[in-house]
């Protein structure tokens, strides 16, 4: 009978044992497991703060080891070179430009509306910031009121300050645009910074391999 209990008593305590070890597991688990979303928030936290700008320019100057940058970049280069040779293509068969276009300049804050009708009580569905560009197909011009531009892509209408308050000018002409409103100077940009880019990412793949 003796040796029955004592059987039984170091069975118990290899259970006890054996718990206790599931236990310390089991709280190590969880440790790791709250360690991980602990580090998962504070990396969904650091994302949300406003990055410096070393840290773009650390990402931008990283190797391109896959090739998907390279290739963008020169993506980027060819349509901009294609740009440019169109447009050359129609400056020198004599077409100064291509399209009306147009840039808003006003000092307003929030730039001039675009409306659904040529008249300044229409609804203003959306607006255009300074800066922008936009392509007319259509204008409207009465005497002593402003010039309604109807926007290319249809969404709707503009005007144009200048007939009645030659001081405070909305938007400009772009003479000489071609494509996007981009002039032979701007386009003859767009291609150097282009290929300027695409060098660089060559570059920095050069100096990892």
């Amino acid at each position: 009978m003796r040796t029955g209990a004592m059987a039984k008593k170091n069975l118990d305590q290899k259970h006890k044992r054996l718990l206790a070890r599931l236990a310390m597991g089991m709280c190590g688990l969880c440790g790791l497991q709250m360690w991980d979303m602990s580090m998962t928030r504070e990396a969904h936290e650091f994302q949300r703060l406003p990055q410096p700008a070393f840290i773009g320019n650390v990402m931008a100057d990283t190797p391109d080891l896959s090739g998907d940058r390279r290739q963008k970049a020169a993506k980027r280069l060819a349509e901009a070179k294609e740009l440019l040779d169109e447009a050359l293509e129609l400056k020198a068969a004599g077409v100064s430009g291509k399209g009306l276009w147009y840039r808003v300049i006003t000092e307003g804050e929030d730039g001039i509306g675009i409306r659904k009708a040529p008249r300044m009580d229409g609804p203003r569905v959306e607006d255009l910031v300074r800066g922008s560009v936009f392509e007319v197909d259509k204008l409207i011009q009465k005497e002593g009121q402003p010039i309604w531009l109807h926007l290319d892509d249809g969404r709707g209408w503009v005007f144009d300050l200048t007939p009645v308050d030659s001081d405070t000018p909305t938007v400009e002409r772009i003479q000489g645009a071609y494509e996007y409103g981009r002039t032979i100077e701007e386009l003859e940009a767009d291609v150097e910074a282009a290929r300027l880019e695409l060098d660089r990412i060559r570059g920095a793949k050069r100096g990892a391999s």
